[in-house]
Parts: structure tokens; sequence; C-alpha cells
């Protein structure tokens, strides 16, 4: 079952054929290489990608994605791991088998924790989870020792501070020299992101958690990402309660900072299935008809991406929405469970 939901996963990932096809492909290949002990054809592709700066259309990094994936196939496929432990023997040179022993202990961590909040743990895992978290950062030491400029170990480490609770001054520490070394990281500024939200770090006035975004968004204007981390950082301030989202996205200078920072992103993902699902559930909740009817006629008959929706239904929603007149009393969107 759990080799199943890993399957899911991946071919969620790349259900959509797209310019990022060739990244893809070399993300594949990475995955297929460490399967088989092709360890050399791992760290040459890896130190490709990490060259190019290649990314795939979420916007993340695809070395980022790889290590993450090689993490999680770890976990539910236990026969593997002498895989893992064969490549950081023959790779003594390169960082990513440390980085990838550092992603499956993150993910060995929160396995034996569990999702639950903190106070509905069980005591027993406490101090695996902690060990895992240990044994990740001496990964991520040896990987800065091997790679003294590496940025995946830096924006590594700044989630690790975040779940192992070393402090909000280290927190911030590791984020500051993520950033000093690569200035637009997605995984660093998606771990800060998370540390400002009131579960972790912050408090229930979510504004600092926008702000934030929409500081870092402006230190990099140009940056696809971080102007999509100003629209998830929205996401975080109105919540999940369908009516606020409906009177939250249609002010005014909500829905022009949206709207531009989804602009900005899908104008450097153009085939980003997930963009163009977000932009399409935005301009539902901002009563922007015109602009969902075009994101439905580029999705297509193509299933909804679920991370965007939640449910198939709220997608269905949407098109009975978009396929109305645009006056009357259906002028608004009504959330999913209002009725018609």
């Amino acid at each position: 079952m759990r080799r199943m939901a890993y399957i899911v996963l991946l071919s969620a990932a790349i259900a959509r054929p797209s310019a990022a096809a060739p990244v893809l492909q070399s993300v594949d290949f990475v995955l297929d290489s460490f399967r088989r002990g092709h360890f050399a054809d791992l760290d040459t592709t890896l130190d490709g990608l990490a060259r190019e700066d290649a990314h795939l259309n979420s916007g993340r990094r695809a070395t980022d994605v790889v290590l993450e994936r090689l993490g999680y196939m770890l976990v539910v496929d236990e026969t593997l791991v002498p895989q893992l432990d064969g490549w950081r023997k023959a790779s003594k040179r390169r960082p990513w088998a440390e980085l990838a022993k550092a992603a499956y202990e993150v993910d060995l961590a929160w396995h034996v924790r569990g999702g639950e909040y903190a106070d509905r743990v069980d005591p027993k895992a406490w101090p695996l989870f902690y060990s895992h978290l240990k044994s990740a950062e001496a990964a991520l030491a040896r990987a800065l020792v091997i790679a003294p400029a590496a940025r995946e170990p830096r924006a590594a480490r700044v989630k690790l501070a975040l779940f192992g609770q070393l402090g909000e001054a280290e927190l911030v520490s590791r984020f500051k020299e993520a950033v000093r070394v690569d200035p637009v990281s997605p995984e660093a500024h998606d771990a800060m992101l998370l540390a400002l939200s009131p579960k972790w770090l912050g408090d229930k006035d979510t504004r600092m958690l926008l702000t934030f975004a929409q500081d870092e968004s402006r230190k990099n204007p140009a940056d696809p990402y971080l102007a999509l981390l100003v629209v998830e950082a929205h996401q975080d301030v109105v919540g999940s309660d369908p009516l606020k989202q409906v009177k939250y996205y249609r002010k005014p200078e909500v829905w022009s900072e949206v709207s531009g920072a989804m602009g900005k992103f899908l104008g450097a993902y153009p085939d980003s299935f997930y963009g163009h699902n977000l932009l399409a559930r935005l301009a539902l909740e901002g009563g922007q008809r015109e602009i969902l009817r075009r994101e439905l006629a580029w999705i297509g008959d193509a299933a909804p991406n679920l991370a965007v929706w939640g449910v198939a239904g709220e997608f269905d929603h949407a098109k009975q929405w978009a396929a109305l007149p645009p006056s009357g009393r259906h002028a608004s969107p009504p959330p999913a469970s209002a009725g018609p």
C-alpha cells in the first residue's frame, strides 16, 4: 500500500506534458539510477540539475524535489535502504548521498511521530523523532564539509531548526545563511513561512506572515516563486472558511496583489498545472468569472489538482458558476457549501 501511494504521488506530478518535461525526465532518471545502484549516474545528473539551476513548473528546484522524493521513497520501501548505504560509500566527494540521507531521516522522524498535534503524540515517539532529526543534522553537516558552497544543505537546515525546536534565534540565523548563498531559495522561504504560521512560531495575527512574504518578494521582484509565496501567505491569512475567502479575495487591493503575483508565476511557468488550478480557485473566490473561464479552458478535461481544490466537488462548483450568466443573483460565487 505504501509503495502504491508513492506511485500515485509521482504520477500526479508528471500527469501533464509541459516545457518542464526534460527536467522531469532527469528526475525520473535519478530515481531509476538510485534503484539500479548506478551511483555515478546519480551524482552526474544531480550535478547537472544544480549547475543549470533547473526548476520544475511548480517553481521548486529539481534537486530539492529529487531529494524529497528519495527520502519518501526510502520510508515507504525499506528494501531500498541498502542502496542509500551503498551510495554513501561510493560517493565521498559529492554531497548528494548525504543530502538524501538527511531527507530520509526527516521523513523517518515524522513517520514515527505521526501528524498529530504535539499534545496528542505518543510520549514514546518523541525520543525517536529527535534522534532521527539529529541524524539528519549530522548528514547535512557532512554534506557541507564535502561541498562548502552548496545551497541545498543550508536550506534544509532551516526547516530542521523549526522541527527540532532549536529556537527562533537559530532559525533566523540559518535562514539568513541560506539566503546569503541563495537569495531566492524556495526551500528556505517555505520553511520560514511555515515557521511564521500560528501552529508553529507565529501568533494569531497572521499579518506578520504576509509581511514576510511581501518583503522577500520585493527584495527579488523578478523571482516567480517568491511571488507565489505572497499568494500562499494570503491563503494562510484568510484561512479555510469559504465565506471569509469570498469576502477577502473580493477586496480590490487583495485581488490586485494575488492576481499580479499569479501572473508573474505563470509568466515564468506557463505550463504549471498547479498554477492554473490555483488561479482558477482564486478567481472563483474573487468573483472573477472571465479569468475562471479562461483557466478552466486551460485545465480542460484533466482531473483537478486536489492540493488546490481540496475535493473534486469544489472544482465542479467552479465549473457550474463559470457557466452561469454574469448578471443576477449568481453574479457573486457562493461557497460550495452554501448551495445554489
